[in-house]
């Protein structure tokens, strides 16, 4: 069994989080009109799509919805293609950086952070303090670029999936159901079997999320809390324009295939 440290991320551990800023953009350096309703959409230039949403809440926490619509559909290679669908499953066990999922998971009390992939692409959700907004995504950077490549997490990953597939867990969750929903919209995909976990690498793993999650162009941020777009957006704007950035892998968008995956 794995073991929870008894230690968490202090802020100090976690500003020194630092990535190279030289790209980031300024407030200066984009447009950022608000709408009648007094929705902004910013175009960043590292290609994310930033949307502001105020709100009146009670709260000082604002919620990070990101979506990038590529799917992994492109994809023909039965391997490859679930080695892509489970990555983010299985980097969330890995922890990154220096820093175990325990590190992480004691540093995300009063914040949220899932990156998930499905069918259709990937989903970012988040939630943190208006104040806390750099070190989510200092956290974000961390967890996209240098994932752990952490042997016995991904041995108790293995475990916990093997008791999913014969049916020992995860059947009452949304997860589930909606696992079943998508296979029979999209049939003639892959499906996980024993066989398929048994033989998965890691180094598998830690390929297909480098080359598929390791980076943030295509991406939509929309951003709401009870906040003026015009106090929050150079923060913002900063940061999220910092993320990196590279070239994926046919940005095309697929929604129902048409191959037989081998």
């Amino acid at each position: 069994e794995m073991k929870a440290p008894h230690l968490t991320l202090s802020k100090s551990q976690i500003t020194s989080l630092d990535y190279d800023m030289d790209f980031a953009a300024t407030v200066s350096d984009v447009e950022a009109p608000e709408n009648e309703i007094g929705i902004s959409t910013i175009d960043l230039p590292n290609d994310i799509t930033l949307i502001l949403k105020p709100s009146v809440t009670s709260s000082n926490t604002i919620s990070i919805n990101a979506f990038r619509p590529i799917s992994p559909l492109v994809l023909t290679k039965r391997k490859e293609y679930l080695a892509t669908m489970l990555a983010p499953e299985v980097v969330q066990y890995l922890g990154a950086g220096s820093y175990t999922k325990f590190d992480l998971n004691d540093f995300m009390q009063n914040k949220s952070y899932r990156r998930t992939l499905d069918l259709e692409g990937f989903h970012i959700t988040a939630k943190t303090n208006i104040k806390n907004i750099d070190e989510l995504i200092k956290l974000m950077h961390l967890v996209s670029t240098t994932p752990r490549k952490d042997k016995e997490a991904f041995r108790v990953w293995k475990r916990e999936k093997n008791k999913e597939l014969i049916g020992l867990t995860g059947r009452g969750s949304s997860d589930f159901y909606m696992d079943n929903v998508k296979a029979l919209q999209y049939q003639g995909i892959p499906k996980l079997t024993l066989k398929d976990l048994e033989s998965l690498q890691l180094n598998e793993i830690l390929e297909a999320y480098a080359k598929w999650a390791s980076s943030y162009e295509g991406y939509t941020f929309v951003v709401t809390g009870d906040f003026k777009s015009k106090d929050v957006a150079p923060e913002l704007i900063r940061y999220i324009s910092s993320l990196p950035v590279k070239d994926v892998p046919n940005k095309k968008i697929i929604l129902k295939p048409d191959f037989k995956m081998q």
